[in-house]
């Protein structure tokens, strides 16, 4: 219903999209049938005009005589459309006038002039409608809530194990750094060839940790050995 620059080519899209789908292959253009394509327009496409009622066919441009009646395109304006409930002549009338002013009507309050049996069963659907999409957009809202609250958790807690991996990737890498010391100290201490850098690298915490504790224990050894009974 939206009057967009890109409508007139849409409404024509889809009229012959309609058309051109109906021919299997083998079949002939003889049993081609007419498309008729109607639209309302909540808005003015046309502000040139002031009629609400338009009518579109494939005419010749001199004499207005149509090369076929297969192409017939009717489009609404509604806003033209401003007749009052007392002037309401044809079924069309009923149904634009519906259209223009059907939001909020009660079946049960109608006017003598709109209670027809399929208008009083189209405001009944239109109700049915508006009340389940309003259902659906009350869930939809606090379905967005919801997800909104757990990205916002979920981000929480990222944020959070971030700064505690970093914390910790920290805390080992000084105290990894800290027993290579005291292994290369150990090492000098001892006269032993120097443990290559890419093979401590390798080493776990524990296993770096194991390897201190060893050295130092031959350091006491050695310092035991050396000392005067």
């Amino acid at each position: 219903m939206v009057p967009a620059p890109s409508f007139p080519g849409r409404f024509l899209y889809y009229w012959s999209s309609m058309y051109g789908s109906q021919l299997k292959e083998g079949e002939r253009y003889e049993e081609l049938r007419p498309v008729i394509s109607i639209c309302f327009l909540d808005g003015i496409l046309f502000p040139e005009c002031d009629d609400y009622h338009l009518r579109f066919q494939l005419l010749e441009a001199t004499a207005h005589f149509p090369l076929s009646d297969d192409l017939d395109m009717h489009l609404f304006q509604l806003p033209h459309f401003t007749k009052t409930l007392d002037e309401l002549d044809t079924d069309l009338d009923l149904w634009l006038y519906i259209l223009n002013n059907g939001r909020g009507m009660d079946t049960e309050s109608l006017p003598a002039r709109l209670r027809v049996a399929e208008i009083e069963e189209a405001l009944e659907a239109w109700a049915m409608l508006t009340e389940d999409r309003t259902k659906r957009e009350i869930y939809e809202a606090r379905e967005k809530a919801r997800r909104d609250a757990e990205d916002w958790r979920s981000a929480l807690e990222r944020s959070e194990q971030r700064v505690q991996d970093s914390f910790t990737e920290g805390r080992q890498a000084g105290l990894t750094e800290g027993l290579v010391g005291q292994i290369r100290l150990c090492e000098e201490l001892l006269a032993h060839a120097p443990r290559a850098e890419a093979e401590l690298a390798a080493m776990s915490i524990d296993g770096l940790r194991q390897l201190a504790d060893q050295l130092h224990a031959e350091l006491r050894q050695g310092r035991a050995a050396d000392s005067p009974e």
